[in-house]
Formats: structure tokens, sequence, C-alpha cells
């Protein structure tokens, strides 16, 4: 993964913070930690992107984005009296890169232009507010919301070659996610997760293994 740890300090810091409160206050916490892994889709397609370039002056280019890929997240967590809990994760939403085909003036400008344009992803570190729904049948449903960090490394393909890029920012994230714990120990469920990278939803469908100890 591309997690400068630099600028993700802060988040740590917040989450190591927010969980030694949590921990201090509520003697009933419960530790959990899991993985789970699926597919990155980019809302932000070929469609959308080229549309982008034409509204700044490409009207003969077509752009062919890379809208899906491998994704997934390691975590770890503390729930709360069965109800609340706070979650922190790396993560992983894949690469997305862009090739560009069609006439232009400059090439050089292309490029920057879809690299401006182009749909963002990559990797990261999240927190985020969990709340868990009552064990009904073994099935035990969940939605979070927080922050993320992340930091993509992205391709630009023109008729001129290939340029690689990166970008980075904090965004918000959010997730459901339904799970089985009538195992004990091991829990198994699905998720999906939005990601608002740079203003561009990325979604993350993952499935999952889970414990608990």
């Amino acid at each position: 993964m591309l997690v400068d740890l630099g600028k993700t300090k802060p988040l740590m810091l917040t989450a190591a913070t927010a969980i030694g409160l949590l921990v201090s206050g509520a003697a009933s916490a419960e530790w959990y930690a899991g993985v789970r892994a699926g597919q990155s889709i980019v809302d932000k397609g070929s469609r959308a992107t080229t549309n982008e370039l034409r509204l700044q002056g490409e009207p003969n280019v077509t752009a062919d984005v890379d809208d899906s890929d491998t994704g997934g997240t390691i975590y770890g967590g503390l729930k709360f009296d069965d109800v609340i809990g706070i979650e922190v994760g790396l993560f992983t939403l894949g690469s997305h890169d862009t090739t560009v085909s069609g006439t232009t003036t400059d090439a050089d400008l292309l490029a920057r232009r879809t690299a401006a344009v182009q749909p963002r992803a990559g990797d990261g570190i999240n927190i985020a507010a969990t709340v868990f729904t009552p064990d009904y049948w073994g099935f035990e449903g969940r939605m979070r919301f927080g922050y993320a960090y992340w930091k993509a490394e992205f391709e630009t393909t023109t008729s001129t070659g290939t340029r690689s890029y990166d970008d980075d920012g904090f965004d918000v994230l959010a997730g459901a996610g339904l799970w089985y714990v009538g195992f004990g120990q091991i829990a198994l469920g699905a998720d999906i997760d939005f990601y608002n990278i740079d203003d561009d939803p990325v979604f993350l469908v993952t499935g999952g293994i889970e414990w608990r100890p």
C-alpha cells in the first residue's frame, strides 16, 4: 500500500486517542479484527471522463477508464455494549488507469487534462464509527461512517505515451454490512463501502471473515 505515514499521522493519532478514551470509559469493550476482499468500482467511468474532457476543449477524444479492480481492507475495532464501536483499517481501492484515443492539438496538455479529471482510487487508512444491530437468528447488521486518507498513483495513456501521476487527500466514507455471527468467535459477512475520493464516488464491495475473542 502507498500510505504516506507523515500525512496519516494526524488521523492515526486521532484514532489512538479515540480508542484510548473509549477503552478507559467502557469496561464491556470487545475487540474484533477482520479482513475483507472483493471489487472496487469507480462511479465515474469512461463516458463521464470523456464528457469532462470535451468540456475542457477536447472534442475529438474518447476516454477509456479502467473502472473496476480488486480491492479490500484489513481492520480492527472495539465494540461497546453490543451497539456502537470504533474501527481503524488499511484499505486498497485498486488502480483505475485511463487511456485516451482520438485527435488533439496538444498531446501533453491532453495528458494533463486527463489526469485532472480521471477518477482516483488508491490505498489508505481510515477511522470510522460503527453502529451494530441486535443479533437476529445469528445475523447482525452494521453501518459505519468516518474519514479516510487516501493516496493514489495512476497512469494516463495518450498517443504520445504513458505518464504516471499521483494524488492524495482526506475524504469521507460510509458503509453497511450483514454478518453471520452464529459461529462464536468467527463471523462471516459482506459489506459495501462508499468512499468519496476527490468528490468522485468509489464503491468497495467485499466479503470477509472476522475474529472476535
